[in-house]
């Protein structure tokens, strides 16, 4: 993955969690090197990263890798039951961070012309104040109402834990 803490952290947290080691082949930030990010994501699949090499298998997309290690670590729920509690955290955890994603993508001036070079078709706003506005709802809205539903969650579900 790039040499950033993003889509791929969950995987070493699991990776490290469960003691595992493993390669971190950390690649430049595609905004740094945009020829080269854009020769090199056709050897991945769907052109995505990160990506998830075990036994010789390529797993690709940051949350199949994390469900694999999950379940791999004995970490993904004891029964369909948790197993479902583990993903609607996931997935609500996920919905914060593809927010922020796109508000990072629509805020940032310098990464406007790596997007259209990899043909990518997200809006960028030019309006400084709207841009600060967007940014300042995340963290003052999107990240504490998620991390509230969350802390809200782990006390129905006893305190200890937010699964099991």
């Amino acid at each position: 993955y790039f040499d950033l803490r993003a889509r791929a952290e969950p995987a070493r947290l699991l990776l490290a969690y469960a003691g595992v080691s493993y390669e971190d082949d950390r690649l430049p930030a595609p905004w740094e090197n945009v020829e080269a990010w854009a020769e090199l994501k056709t050897s991945f699949p769907y052109g995505t990263v990160p990506v998830l090499t075990w036994n010789g298998v390529e797993i690709g997309q940051s949350v199949a890798i994390a469900r694999f290690l999950a379940r791999k670590f004995g970490l993904a729920g004891r029964d369909d039951i948790e197993a479902a509690q583990v993903d609607d955290t996931v997935y609500a955890l996920q919905d914060a961070l593809n927010e922020g994603f796109e508000t990072f993508l629509k805020t940032r001036d310098e990464i406007v012309g790596v997007l259209k070079f990899l043909g990518l078709a997200i809006p960028h706003d030019n309006d400084e104040e709207k841009k600060k506005n967007m940014m300042e709802r995340h963290l003052n809205v999107t990240v504490p109402t998620v991390l509230g539903q969350l802390e809200k969650l782990l006390k129905k579900r006893g305190g200890e834990y937010l699964v099991g």
